[in-house]
């Protein structure tokens, strides 16, 4: 998931909550899954990070 499912997601969430399909609580159950989704990603991306850096350094220290 990178900056593009980011930005799909705020469209649909734009499209989904406008829309007068959607009722306001399966609009709000889909904000709630797009929120978990997105502290999922910058969790991941900063574990990564975290991951890299202590690989770097190893490297050098060895």
């Amino acid at each position: 998931m990178g900056k593009n499912a980011i930005v799909m997601s705020s469209q649909k969430m734009k499209n989904g909550c406008m829309g007068k399909k959607l009722w306001k609580m399966s609009c709000f159950i889909w904000l709630i899954g797009s929120i978990e989704n997105f502290f999922a990603y910058v969790h991941d991306t900063f574990e990564f990070t975290i991951f890299t850096v202590y690989v770097e350094k190893k490297k050098w220290t060895i």
